[in-house]
């Protein structure tokens, strides 16, 4: 009996392996063990490019469309002893704060479309002197504004007062600039350039000057920070009063004008230093102007 139960026990483990081997050979062998799972796709660090359709976020003091950004730092406004006229001298140290300044004149085109908006008047068309004109020399003077040129939509406004020029910066939400940031832009801040476009003398190339009749905005190569027409091209109002640096002013309602103009015939007026005083309805043809805003 025990020798017919080992016998029973072997026959069932041949026939075990005999089903295992049949298993295996079936492919019906043990499953593998499963693969790990695939690691989830990396996450790149890379800035992904722009879409043309977006644009990246502005600094809430950025400078507006068509400005600049000068920098900060300390000009000494004026000429030192020995150069220059008189009224630039003695120099007046300045702390310039970052500001936005205007990369070109404010143009006819531009002009007008602060009075289309009624927010200026008119472009005008007569100048308004330091004394009355014969009329027929008015007339012949008056007729060079930019109001009466032909094709002057690119051409500097002119024949503007220094309330006129005021109003249309207001208008953007600007300013004039001071005479202090007119000069620090002019001479390229901490570069102190003898003129805005570098340290060579004026040409026809460099700035608009020495001509009978007016150059397009921004038609001269940029100078000192990406500016144009800066010396050249029309004079330009400040909102600054004239008088002696560090001093009282001589008469509030007189404002310092600044740079040479397209009738300029000698390179000492395109110096950045040469300043001088107008009262603030007056009007020429050779006077425009730019805007500026804080960036503090």
């Amino acid at each position: 009996m025990r020798r017919s139960t080992r016998w029973v026990g072997a026959v069932r483990r041949w026939e075990f392996s005999l089903l295992v081997a049949a298993w295996a050979a079936l492919g019906c062998a043990r499953p593998a063990a499963p693969l790990p799972p695939s690691p989830p796709p990396a996450v790149s660090t890379a800035s992904s490019p722009a879409s043309p359709f977006e644009r990246e976020a502005e600094p809430a003091n950025a400078c507006p469309k068509a400005m600049v950004s000068i920098p900060s730092g300390t000009l000494w406004l004026g000429s030192p002893a020995g150069r220059g006229e008189a009224n630039e001298r003695p120099e007046a140290k300045v702390d310039i704060g970052e500001y936005c300044l205007s990369q070109r004149e404010v143009s006819v085109a531009q002009y007008q479309a602060c009075a289309s908006n009624k927010a200026c008047e008119a472009l005008a068309t007569e100048v308004r002197l330091l004394s009355p004109l014969p009329e027929a020399e008015h007339k012949a003077q008056s007729a060079h504004c930019s109001a009466n040129l032909t094709d002057n939509a690119d051409l500097p406004a002119s024949c503007v007062s220094f309330e006129d020029a005021s109003r249309y910066c207001a208008w953007k939400g600007l300013r004039l600039p001071t005479e202090a940031e007119w000069e620090w832009a002019a001479t390229g801040g901490d570069d102190k350039l003898a003129w805005p476009w570098g340290n060579a003398l004026p040409s026809d190339e460099n700035t608009c000057w020495n001509r009978r009749s007016p150059c397009r905005v921004g038609s001269r190569a940029a100078g000192a920070f990406g500016l144009h027409d800066l010396a050249g091209g029309v004079s330009e109002w400040t909102n600054s009063a004239y008088g002696p640096y560090g001093g009282t002013a001589n008469d509030p309602k007189a404002k310092v004008v600044r740079g040479g103009s397209w009738e300029s015939v000698k390179p000492d007026a395109l110096r950045p230093e040469k300043r001088a005083s107008m009262p603030a309805g007056y009007r020429d043809v050779t006077l425009g102007f730019r805007c500026a805003k804080d960036r503090r």
